[in-house]
């Protein structure tokens, strides 16, 4: 869904994409790993989904953390 939202503002200028990216980040921000994992899963076929819940989609959840901790 977040490409989508994203993609659909460029024609809107930065300012618009800034908007939308603040704003999924702070989701990012305010969710515990589990829940970005099972989020992420959700949007994924089954075989896909089931590679994420893994340690791959923990790591990942890791690393959004992470490259959002700076502001």
């Amino acid at each position: 869904m977040q490409n989508p939202v994203l993609f659909g503002t460029t024609s809107q200028g930065e300012q618009e994409q800034r908007a939308v990216v603040s704003q999924m980040a702070a989701v990012v921000r305010n969710s515990y790993p589990a829940d970005l994992v099972a989020g992420m899963a959700s949007l994924l076929p089954e075989v896909d989904a089931t590679e994420i819940t893994d340690a791959y989609g923990a790591d990942n959840a890791v690393h959004m953390h992470h490259a959002l901790a700076a502001g």
